[in-house]
């Protein structure tokens, strides 16, 4: 119905919930109906654009392409 699934990496990175369930989660509704951000911005974490990396990295060896995970659908800009 034209909605949108935001992923936050500070979710997985704090151990809140799996990566793989992330990943499955991307999968299931496909790329193009999802969003990643960061919540980072603290000075205990990473720096955002750090944290934005360590996200398409992550993506990338789940099995996404690097079209996938460069659309603006999985990375907000």
């Amino acid at each position: 119905m034209g909605a949108l699934i935001e992923h936050c990496f500070t979710t997985m990175y704090t151990g809140k919930a799996s990566w793989e369930c992330a990943l499955a989660a991307i999968r299931k509704v496909g790329p193009e109906r999802c969003v990643i951000s960061t919540d980072l911005g603290q000075t205990i974490n990473p720096p955002v654009a750090e944290g934005f990396a360590m996200f398409a990295q992550r993506l990338l060896d789940g099995g996404f392409t690097a079209d996938q995970v460069r659309r603006r659908g999985v990375i907000a800009t």
